[in-house]
C-alpha cells in the first residue's frame, strides 16, 4: 500500500528525478518504493506516494535535509491533527483581521455621524433624509418591520449605499441621541428600504421627516464569522475544497471527454469552456478587461445546465450580478435573482398576511405576561409551569398568580411558535415553487448566505473583488468552484490598516493564481470590448489582451456640432484617449471626511455632456466615473441645476462588469502636494479606464497626478497616443 506524504521546501527547478534521487541515497531504500510523484513549483511542495513499509524511516530521515541547497520539510498527507492546527489558524487569522475592520467601519461612521451634516452623509451614501416611515405587511414575532419611503411614495431614493443585513439608525435628525432606535435592513426598493426592529420601536419611526444613518455591515460581517465557524465541520463541508483552500491538496481533472460547441468563443475561450467542463473541483480564469470573462461564465454555466447540473452564479456586487443575469437572460434562461421576489404576486400572500397579523397580537398579549425565567422558574420545565399552575397556592415561594401568568405566556409562545411555522412552510412553498420556475438564481455573494440548498457547480464572476473570507460561504457552496477574475484590477476594499497588513484585502481569486500551478488557472489574451485605437493606447499602460478579436465596429458617437463649446471640443477629437489637464487653473479639491469634491470638474463634465453631445441619442452609451460618493453627487448637482438628465454617473468600485462607448472619468485632486487619495489606487484607475469602447476623456490636474510614477507614464502615452487639452 502506498502513503502520500507531503514534502514542503522545495526550490522552483526540482524535478521529480532529483526527488527520488534524494530519498533513494539519503534513506537507503530501492526507488521501487517510491510512486508518483505531483510537483507544484509555485508553493514549493510535492506529493509523493512511498510504499508504507518505509513511510516511517523516509518522515525519520528526510525532514530537516537539504535538496539543492533548500532545508526540507515531510510529513503525512491529510494528517488530522495538522489538519485541525491548519483550520485553527487559519481562521483565527481572518477574524482577528473582520473584528479590526468592523471596528474600523463602526468608529469612522459614528465620526461621520457626530462631524457630517446630514446632506453631507447623504452625498457619501450613507444616510437617506425626508423618510416616511409606514407599517410593513409583515410583523413577526418579536420583531417588527417599517418601510421607509420619500414624501412622494412614487420618488426613486437617491443613490446609496445599504445593503440587506445593514445595521442603521432612525433618528428626526441627530442620530447619536439616546432614545434612537438600531434595526437591520431586510428589504431594498428602487423607492424604499424596510427596516426590522427587534421589539416594537417607538412611535416616531411610523412619522414624517426622519433620516436614516447607515452604521454598520452587519449581515456580511456576521455571516462570514459563521462561515469560519463551518470550516470546524469535517463533515459539512467539501472536504477536497477544504484541502485545497489550506493548500493541502491540489485540484483534479475529471477523466472525461467532453464537446465544446461555441461558435462565438474565441480558442483561449473555448479551452477555458472545456477546462471547466472537465476540472473536479477548482479551476481559476484569469482575464483582463473586455477579454470576455462574462461570457465565458455564461457559456460555463449554460453548459452545465444543459448536462443536468443543479449551477449557482454569484456576482461581486450588485451591479456584477445583474451584469451576469442580462447575459444570462439573453440566452433565453430564465434566472432568478433575490430581490425580484415579491410575496404580493403569491398566491399564499393572503395566508402569511392574516398569520403574521395573528402573530402579532398574541405577542401583544403575551409581553404583558410574567416570563417563565430567571428566579421565577427555580428550575421547572414549561411542562411543570402548567402542571403546578393548575393547582392552587405557592409553590416554592411562587406565587399562584404568577404560575399562571407564566402558564399563560408559554401557551401563547406554542402558538406564536406553531403559527411562525406555517408561516416558514408557505415561504418554503413559494421558494420551492420560485426555483422549479426558473432555470438558475443569481445572487451577489452577499446574499448566498440565504441561500440554504447545495449546488453542483458554482461561478463567481469578479472574484478579484471580494476578500478571502467573504467569499468562503460562495466558495463551500457547490462541489465544484470557477474562479474569474482579473488581478490587474480593484482588489477588495479595507479601511483598517493592520487588516491590510493581515492580508484581508487580498481575494481568494488572488491568492490561488499566485500558489497555483499553471495547470489549474486559464489566461484569456484576446480584447473584445476596445475598438483598434482605444486598444493600442491602452495596452503599454495595463493588461488588455495581447491581441484584438473580431470586435463588433461601434457606432460612432452623436455630436452636437451647433452647440459645441472649448471644452466639449474633446469630443470631436479623433483620439480615443484624451486627457483635459486642468492644472492651470487654481482651484484646488475640497475634502469631506475622507471624502473629495472638485466643482471645477464637476462643471466640466456638465459642460461637455451639455453642449458636446447629442443626449437624446447618446445618453444610454455615456458614463462618468469618479474614486468618491462626493463628486459623483456634486456632478449629478451640476448637472440638474442645469435641466440636465443623466444616470451613469456613480463610484468606480459600483460600476464594475459594466461598460460604456464613451467613459468620462473625474480624477478629483488638485494642489501643490502632489496629495492624491483614493486616485492613488491604480487598479481603480485602470478599471476605470478600461470601461470604455471607443473612447476615454479623462479631468484632472496634471501638475497633481504627474507626482505618481504610473500617472508618469500615462500621461506620456496619452501625448504619444492620445491627445492633451489645457484649460
Amino acid at each position: 500500500m502506498m502513503v502520500d506524504l507531503i514534502v514542503e521546501g522545495l526550490p522552483d527547478f526540482v524535478s521529480p528525478g532529483d526527488i527520488v534521487g534524494a530519498i533513494a541515497n539519503e534513506v537507503k531504500i530501492d526507488g521501487s518504493k517510491i510512486g508518483k510523484i505531483r510537483i507544484n513549483k509555485k508553493r514549493g511542495r510535492a506529493l509523493v506516494q512511498i510504499d508504507e513499509e518505509v513511510v516511517k524511516n523516509v518522515l525519520e530521515v528526510m525532514n530537516g535535509r537539504q535538496i539543492y541547497g533548500a532545508e526540507i520539510k515531510v510529513r503525512v498527507k491529510n494528517y488530522h491533527e495538522l489538519q485541525l492546527a491548519h483550520i485553527k489558524k487559519y481562521t483565527s487569522k481572518f477574524k482577528n483581521l473582520l473584528y479590526l475592520e468592523r471596528q474600523e467601519e463602526l468608529v469612522k461612521y459614528r465620526q461621520e455621524m457626530r462631524h457630517l451634516t446630514g446632506e453631507e452623509r447623504q452625498q457619501l451614501g450613507h444616510a437617506l433624509l425626508n423618510l416616511w416611515g409606514r407599517a410593513a405587511a409583515f410583523p413577526s414575532g418579536d420583531f417588527y418591520q417599517v418601510r421607509f419611503i420619500l414624501q412622494d411614495e412614487q420618488e426613486l431614493l437617491p443613490p446609496h449605499k445599504f445593503t440587506v443585513g445593514d445595521l442603521v439608525i432612525v433618528s428626526k435628525g441627530e442620530p447619536l441621541e439616546a432614545g434612537n432606535p438600531q434595526g437591520k435592513v431586510v428589504q431594498i426598493e428602487p423607492n424604499a428600504i424596510t427596516v426590522q426592529f427587534k421589539g416594537e420601536p417607538p412611535y416616531f419611526v411610523y412619522s414624517r421627516g426622519l433620516r436614516l444613518d447607515l452604521y454598520a455591515h452587519d449581515q456580511v460581517f456576521h455571516q462570514t464569522l459563521k462561515t469560519l465557524r463551518y470550516l470546524n465541520s469535517f463533515n459539512k463541508v467539501n472536504s477536497r475544497l477544504k484541502e485545497i483552500l489550506l493548500g493541502e491538496e491540489e485540484p483534479e481533472w475529471n477523466d472525461e471527454t467532453v464537446e465544446v460547441n461555441s461558435s462565438y468563443l474565441d480558442e483561449e475561450q473555448k479551452e477555458a469552456l472545456y477546462k471547466a467542463l472537465i476540472a473536479k473541483d477548482l479551476l481559476i480564469i484569469q482575464g483582463g478587461a473586455g477579454t470576455g470573462k462574462t461570457t465565458v461564465a455564461v457559456e460555463i454555466l449554460l453548459h452545465h445546465l444543459r448536462r443536468g447540473y443543479k449551477v449557482l452564479a454569484v456576482g461581486s456586487s450588485v451591479s456584477s450580478r445583474d451584469c451576469l443575469a442580462a447575459k444570462l437572460m439573453e440566452k433565453g434562461l430564465k434566472v432568478l435573482k433575490l430581490d425580484d421576489v415579491d410575496l404580493k404576486n403569491e398566491p399564499e400572500y393572503d395566508s402569511i398576511f392574516e398569520l403574521f397579523k395573528s402573530v402579532q397580537e398574541l405577542v401583544k398579549q403575551r409581553d404583558k405576561l410574567t416570563h417563565p425565567g430567571g428566579h421565577w422558574v427555580e428550575g421547572l420545565s414549561y411542562d411543570e409551569i402548567i402542571e403546578k399552575a393548575n393547582n392552587e397556592g405557592y409553590y416554592l415561594g411562587i406565587p399562584s398568580y404568577r404560575l399562571k401568568e407564566m402558564a399563560e405566556w408559554i401557551q401563547l409562545q406554542r402558538e406564536i411558535d406553531a403559527k411562525l411555522n406555517d408561516i416558514r412552510h408557505y415561504q418554503n412553498k413559494i421558494w420551492t415553487r420560485m426555483i422549479e420556475d426558473h432555470d438558475l438564481i443569481c445572487v451577489t455573494h452577499h446574499e448566498v448566505a440565504q441561500l440554504k440548498q447545495r449546488y453542483d457547480v458554482v461561478v463567481i464572476d469578479d472574484a478579484h473583488m471580494i476578500n478571502e473570507p467573504e467569499t468562503l460561504s460562495a466558495y463551500f457552496k457547490g462541489n465544484k468552484v470557477i474562479l474569474l477574475g482579473d488581478i490587474a484590477q480593484i482588489s477588495p476594499q479595507v479601511i483598517n490598516e493592520e487588516a491590510k497588513l493581515g492580508g484581508l484585502d487580498q481575494s481568494l481569486f488572488a491568492r490561488f493564481y499566485k500558489e497555483l500551478d499553471n495547470e489549474w488557472i486559464c489566461t484569456l489574451k484576446t480584447q473584445h470590448r476596445f475598438n483598434f485605437s482605444l486598444w493600442n493606447s491602452l495596452r503599454n499602460l495595463c493588461p488588455v489582451g495581447e491581441k484584438l478579436g473580431n470586435n463588433e465596429e461601434v457606432m460612432p458617437l452623436k455630436l452636437n456640432p451647433w452647440r459645441m463649446g472649448p471644452t466639449s471640443k474633446v469630443l470631436e477629437d479623433s483620439a480615443t484617449l484624451v486627457f483635459l489637464d486642468t492644472s492651470q487653473i487654481s482651484i484646488k479639491e475640497e475634502e469631506m471626511d475622507d471624502e473629495y469634491i472638485n466643482y471645477l470638474e464637476a462643471d466640466l463634465i456638465r459642460e461637455i455632456l451639455q453642449t458636446g453631445v447629442d443626449l437624446d441619442s447618446m445618453i444610454e452609451r455615456i458614463g462618468v466615473l469618479t474614486f468618491y460618493s462626493a463628486q459623483v453627487q456634486q456632478i449629478k448637482k451640476s448637472l440638474k441645476a442645469n435641466g440636465v438628465e443623466f444616470k451613469t454617473i456613480c463610484t468606480i468600485d459600483e460600476f464594475c462588469g459594466k461598460e460604456k462607448d464613451l467613459m468620462i472619468i473625474s480624477l478629483v485632486h488638485s494642489n501643490y502636494n502632489g496629495d492624491m487619495g483614493k486616485a492613488e489606487s491604480i487598479p481603480h484607475l485602470i478599471t476605470a479606464i478600461t470601461r470604455a469602447r471607443k473612447k476615454c476623456i479623462l479631468i484632472g490636474n496634471f501638475k497633481t497626478l504627474s507626482t505618481h510614477p504610473f500617472y508618469q507614464k500615462m500621461l506620456k502615452e496619452i501625448e504619444r497616443w492620445g491627445r492633451v487639452y489645457k484649460l
